[in-house]
């Protein structure tokens, strides 16, 4: 049983994009120094797209705010928030980047000469390992993106059959009564930055909490089940493209990741400054639809090729696809809120403007 002492923290300065992943994308020669540093844009025009640079900025201070993710105070520092919530996906974070990023570098020393590697069918590699770095990824990128305070009204609209509710778990509970103590100038200063009313603002805190709870004993969390949902639904494929870079670097969107649609819903994800995943699940019966259509396959095989793409994952490893990264960094300039962020002070497809005397 957890105890609302679990929740007890003296965090005040939240982030909602975190440091470990920021230290990744870190322009430092030690990213992991408490001065470590970043690049910082802020959008011009996202048609065009431009962005102009407004120097570096350090890390420890960066897309955070002040009790963003505070239910209450408890103390004269004391305070009960989430970190412990978030700490659960952060802590492992840089571990599983690591690994991943091993995994990827061991193919590119077997097959140094290909741009392209389909990891599945791959001999010698361990797809299901592979895998399993990706959903934690993507499970933390997605938390990401709930917990974004850009993103409020957005997540409200996607999750509106859910708000309001509560875990009946009586440390869940006891965190949903907790907001209502929340301090009332503090909430008024969030609300004001992020342009929502005090009912949207305590939605969203609930609808995290709702997401993110867990007991000590509890293996997983309800945002765990959500994403592994969209893997063992068969109405969806998968397709993940990981894209690595030797020379020049990703955005990283103060939205923390990029959502879109495709075949279905798509996830654009900085995993380093030099790698990227874009994840997709596609509709099964679009892509029947599609591929019948192509190739003038019986309609009586539908039912035969619908269970063999059904759940199914596929991976292409991207090698120096310099054409994917100047798109990908354009779609961050489009989507960020109001800046984003790298590890070099030149973007690729990307017009960056360096001086106030330029924006003229």
């Amino acid at each position: 049983m957890t105890s609302l002492d679990d929740f007890i923290n003296p965090t005040a300065s939240q982030h909602f994009v975190s440091r470990s992943e920021q230290r990744l994308n870190s322009c430092s020669a030690d990213p992991q120094s408490k001065k470590a540093e970043i690049y910082r844009f802020s959008i011009v025009d996202r048609k065009t797209p431009t962005i102009h640079l407004k120097g570096k900025t350090q890390i420890w201070r960066n897309l955070e705010f002040q009790d963003l993710f505070t239910f209450m105070r408890t103390g004269e520092k004391d305070r009960l928030n989430f970190e412990r919530l978030f700490e659960r996906y952060e802590a492992p974070y840089p571990e599983h980047v690591s690994s991943l990023l091993a995994m990827i570098n061991g193919v590119r020393e077997c097959l140094d000469t290909q741009s392209k590697i389909y990891l599945k069918d791959l001999e010698g590699f361990d797809f299901e390992k592979f895998l399993g770095h990706v959903k934690f990824i993507y499970t933390y990128k997605t938390m990401n993106w709930l917990r974004n305070p850009h993103k409020i009204k957005v997540v409200l609209k996607q999750f509106d059959t859910f708000l309001d509710y509560s875990l009946d778990k009586s440390g869940a509970l006891a965190l949903y009564l907790a907001l209502a103590e929340k301090n009332s100038a503090e909430e008024a200063y969030i609300c004001k930055t992020y342009g929502v009313s005090s009912r949207e603002y305590q939605q969203w805190i609930r609808l995290l909490l709702l997401f993110l709870y867990v007991d000590r004993d509890d293996k997983a969390s309800h945002l765990d089940g959500f994403i592994n949902e969209f893997f063992i639904a068969p109405e969806f494929s998968t397709t993940i493209f990981v894209a690595v870079f030797d020379e020049r670097c990703a955005l990283l969107t103060d939205t923390g990741v990029v959502k879109d649609s495709g075949s279905g819903p798509l996830t654009y994800m900085n995993v380093s400054k030099n790698c990227i995943i874009a994840l997709e699940h596609a509709f099964v019966d679009v892509t029947l639809d599609r591929v019948m259509r192509e190739h003038g396959f019986d309609e009586s095989l539908r039912e035969q090729a619908r269970a063999r793409v059904a759940t199914g994952v596929n991976a292409l490893l991207m090698v120096n696809s310099y054409e994917f990264l100047a798109g990908y960094n354009k779609i961050c300039v489009n989507a960020a809120a109001l800046e984003a962020f790298c590890a070099t002070p030149d973007v690729h497809g990307v017009q960056v403007l360096k001086s106030e005397q330029d924006r003229t």
